[in-house]
């Protein structure tokens, strides 16, 4: 799920036949979505670029293309083997949008970070080699100069990793981490990671001591599924298979707000950037979309 940064438009896989976006026009009436064709299939991930409305990102595990929504036009810029994994993210301006690329086997380490720049996605600003493995999105903080991630090191684990945009170096790292995230968001201030696996959340401070992060466990037998933070940063939406959504406060982690919708097992939520909209997907393929009390 995705949200434009306008908030007017909800942009989604399509799941039954995989073989594009569907787009919802939010300021309108409507049920039915409008369906973008997209050169690869099974779109996996969405991510609008954040200063362009009509600039959208759609992947999967190894391939990246970028789509105009008002014209429909699809540019590849990524194609890798089967193979191959990869994870990006795009900066607050949507300037620079760093990629890690993973190939397989793992006992030959091959991972590169590129940074893409100023809309051009023929070549990459840089591209390094590392050892890492990339195991989520990469996120970048508020002050736009770096982003966040979880790296898996072989041997070692998982590292929450701050790398600079400039030089994709790493800037900090946490230590180990109890397990390898399923899902990841990260605070609007910057200062918290939250990272579910399939039972429990970890609230990890971004930049400092992981060991006493709080740990959040779901109330049923069920496992989490999705999470996001309310662009206030007051709420921690989470996603679980006993098809609820749970709003956590973000001051005390307790449950302020749980909502049922009926449609399926839960597998994603999202904000609109205007904090006035949530959205939750189904298993089924199903959405809701629901106003948000202040």
């Amino acid at each position: 799920l995705a949200f434009s940064p306008d908030s007017s438009r909800l942009v989604t896989p399509e799941t039954t036949k995989g073989v594009g976006v569907n787009l919802w026009d939010l300021s309108v009436s409507v049920s039915r979505p409008r369906l973008i064709p997209v050169s690869i299939r099974s779109v996996l991930r969405v991510a609008f670029n954040p200063a362009n409305s009509n600039r959208l990102y759609a992947g999967n595990f190894s391939e990246l293309c970028v789509v105009n929504i008002e014209t429909g036009v699809c540019a590849p810029f990524l194609a890798n083997k089967p193979e191959t994994t990869l994870w990006f993210g795009v900066s607050p301006d949507g300037t620079q949008m760093p990629v890690h690329e993973w190939t397989y086997p793992q006992r030959e380490v091959n991972s590169r970070l590129s940074l893409y720049a100023d809309g051009v996605y023929s070549k990459p600003k840089l591209a390094i080699a590392t050892n890492r493995l990339p195991k989520s999105p990469l996120i970048f903080l508020p002050d736009g100069e770096r982003f966040v991630g979880v790296e898996f090191e072989g041997h070692v684990g998982c590292h929450i990793a701050i790398r600079t945009a400039d030089s994709c170096e790493v800037d900090w790292e946490s230590g180990v981490l109890p397990e390898a995230p399923e899902h990841i968001a990260l605070s609007p201030d910057g200062t918290v990671l939250a990272c579910h696996t399939r039972d429990m959340i970890f609230v990890h401070p971004v930049g400092g001591d992981h060991a006493t992060a709080p740990a959040l466990r779901n109330d049923t037998r069920k496992y989490f599924t999705g999470l996001a933070f309310h662009p206030s940063g007051r709420w921690l939406a989470v996603t679980s298979n006993d098809r609820t959504v749970k709003f956590y406060d973000t001051e005390t982690w307790a449950v302020a707000k749980e909502y049922t919708w009926n449609i399926g097992r839960l597998r994603s939520v999202a904000f609109s950037p205007d904090g006035t909209l949530a959205a939750a997907g189904a298993d089924a393929g199903k959405i809701v979309v629901w106003d948000v009390d202040a």
